[in-house]
């Protein structure tokens, strides 16, 4: 039998400050702090949020050995964060929501390849994150 998944899906995002980029989160997303932990260790830090209506969770972590402090999707990894919308017009109201809080974003971007669209926009680390709606085609 093959194993399956339950459809959650929590992203651990190594960021540079995780107390800034949670505010980032929460503002944008409407996230909210879950629990905090930092490890004696390491001296990791973790921010975990939860957004209430998906409950998608988001551990926001910095590693003070890193060696990097800018993202870059072109490196091996991730390339970016897709989250899903469920109507067209819902780009509409991301795109004003983004525009007062003032976050910088591409506008609905529609390619001519597909009947899909979506926004893309920058975390304060420069992580890609995409609002996307899948376009239905008609036949």
């Amino acid at each position: 039998m093959m194993p399956s998944l339950n459809g959650r899906v929590t992203l651990i995002l190594t960021v540079n400050d995780p107390e800034s980029s949670a505010r980032w989160y929460a503002g944008v997303f409407n996230m909210q702090t879950v629990s905090e932990y930092t490890d004696p260790a390491t001296r990791a830090r973790n921010i975990f949020l939860r957004e209430p209506v998906s409950e998608l969770d988001i551990c926001l972590r910095n590693d003070p050995d890193s060696s990097s402090n800018r993202f870059n999707e072109a490196n091996i990894g991730l390339d970016h964060a897709e989250f899903l919308v469920e109507d067209r017009s819902d780009l509409d109201a991301w795109v004003r929501h983004l525009d007062a809080l003032g976050v910088a974003h591409s506008g609905i971007k529609a390619p001519t390849y597909s009947p899909n669209a979506m926004i893309t926009l920058r975390d304060p680390d420069g992580i890609q994150l995409e609002l996307f709606w899948v376009g239905r085609q008609t036949t």
